[in-house]
């Protein structure tokens, strides 16, 4: 993650932010879900970070960097094995990132 010198990163305003506009607006859902995955994945809440992207995965089972960022999530939390089975996942969708999420898990990043 990256981050602006002298900004610190304001998780929770952004976490907020994100619950509200799934709230009110309904069709940015996807957008505000992914959001709120990369506010749990960023601040250590892997299990919330998990469960977000599953039903990001079966709502819209065919957007290939729902299935990248859980294979993150298991990689953070540990599980290489998990994270390359979303490896698998992505070589039939996507396989530029496929081969990022392999490389990531590798520590070639």
């Amino acid at each position: 993650m990256r981050f602006i010198k002298g900004k610190q990163p304001r998780y929770d305003e952004a976490e907020k932010a994100f619950q509200a506009a799934i709230t009110l607006y309904p069709p940015l859902s996807l957008q505000a879900y992914s959001g709120l995955g990369y506010v749990y994945t960023a601040t250590g809440r892997y299990d919330e970070a998990e469960k977000t992207y599953q039903m990001l995965i079966n709502r819209w089972p065919l957007i290939a960097d729902n299935y990248f960022n859980l294979g993150a999530v298991y990689f953070y939390r540990g599980d290489k094995e998990l994270a390359r089975q979303q490896v698998e996942k992505l070589t039939q969708m996507n396989r530029n990132l496929a081969k990022r999420l392999q490389k990531f898990i590798d520590g070639q990043n």
